[in-house]
């Protein structure tokens, strides 16, 4: 997903040189941070590095999420084995019979993470969820959230202030 320093060096380390990233290496989306100029040092040890080993980052980012279904979004339902759940006519909306807190800890521990926050009541009865595993931002989740058809939103990447917020104050 992002070209890390770990894990650039985790592939140097195995004599790998090429890596492919879904994210920027350089810290903003278009690897150019605002305010940063290449020469901050953390940047500068980043770029060195991957020039000492001769190591090529290629990012595959739009064109996976102009694929129908979205790349990143067929992944997240794949890793969660929700495949079946998924609404024919929105592939982004699955069927769900659970409560809010048992959605939480399944995604938990089928993707592994340590961290999930769950925001709302947890005994909802759910049945309808939706996907945004990317950062969507703002305006894109909380029309997600107006939809008669879907109860929760399983967001990747959001603003704690923004979207977080705005279901908690809902």
């Amino acid at each position: 997903m992002m070209a890390t320093m770990d894990v650039l060096q985790r592939a140097s380390a195995k004599g790998l040189n090429v890596v492919i990233t879904h994210e920027s290496t350089f810290y903003a989306h278009l690897d150019t941070p605002e305010g940063m100029p290449e020469s901050d040092p953390v940047w500068a040890e980043k770029q060195a590095f991957i020039e000492k080993h001769g190591m090529v980052v290629w990012r595959v980012h739009d064109h996976w999420h102009l694929r129908k279904p979205d790349g990143i979004e067929a992944g997240m339902v794949r890793s969660l084995g929700w495949e079946k759940f998924q609404k024919p006519e929105n592939q982004s909306v699955c069927y769900a019979r659970n409560h809010g807190k048992e959605i939480g800890r399944g995604v938990g521990d089928k993707l592994d993470s340590p961290v999930v926050q769950v925001v709302g009541e947890p005994e909802m009865k759910v049945t309808k969820v939706a996907f945004s595993p990317g950062a969507a931002g703002f305006e894109r989740e909380t029309h997600a959230l107006e939809r008669n058809d879907v109860q929760v939103l399983l967001v990747g990447e959001t603003r704690e202030w923004e979207t977080v917020e705005y279901a908690a104050d809902a």
